[in-house]
């Protein structure tokens, strides 16, 4: 996030790193520091706001009702049991298991929503808090996300084969220009793309690529 489109507040005082990168005269290069900042505000807005939203506005149309009276299959609740189960098995390498057993909650009546939302959203912020903490170094932290995001990649076409019809609405979804972390824009894309929109995610560009595709 540009944080350049924000003005300071009235009476406070900015760094003069930021007053130039303001100014467009330094390098777009962030600090972990401003990365993790970026994460708090951006996150919240996600989660609370964008991703219920998009996952809302056409529930009712996306969902046929029940044939022959036939109730039906009610959401499997996703607990903090559940969460944990999924983090060991990214963090122990097993990719494989982590994947059947999503799989397996999915067959059992959880919606791809909820699991999104419920399980592998929160499984990827604790495995994130673990490296916060150095409580597991980065190659560990990073390739148990990796698990997580291929688990959400095998269930991205059956979340996208019962969208909303196509539109000639379009959207750029891509992560802060630098930072590694990916599973939030895959995630929002997946959620745009199922309510029709023609959405353009890339994971690896610069701010400059970034204009230059915005322009085009």
């Amino acid at each position: 996030m540009d944080r350049s489109v924000f003005p300071a507040e009235e009476g406070s005082l900015e760094s003069p790193r930021r007053q130039e990168r303001r100014r467009g005269r330094v390098d777009y290069a962030r600090t972990p520091r401003e990365r993790l900042r970026d994460r708090e505000v951006l996150q919240p807005v996600l989660e609370q706001h964008i991703i219920p939203r998009l996952m809302n506005a056409h529930r009712s149309s996306l969902t046929p009702p029940p044939s022959d009276g036939a109730a039906a299959p009610s959401d499997v609740a996703i607990d903090t049991v559940h969460v944990q189960t999924l983090v060991d098995m990214a963090l122990n390498g097993e990719g494989h298991k982590a994947r059947d057993f999503v799989i397996r909650l999915r067959d059992q009546g959880a919606s791809i929503e909820t699991l999104y939302l419920d399980l592998l959203t929160p499984a990827a912020r604790r495995i994130g808090v673990l490296w916060e903490t150095d409580s597991c170094d980065f190659v560990l932290v990073t390739l148990a996300l990796l698990r997580i995001q291929q688990v959400m990649y095998d269930l991205s076409p059956d979340f996208l084969s019962n969208g909303a019809t196509p539109s000639s609405r379009r959207v750029v979804v891509v992560p802060v220009p630098g930072s590694q972390h990916t599973f939030g824009a895959a995630m929002v894309a997946d959620f745009f793309r199922r309510e029709g929109w023609d959405v353009v995610s890339h994971h690896d560009l610069s701010r400059a690529d970034l204009v230059r595709m915005v322009r085009k």
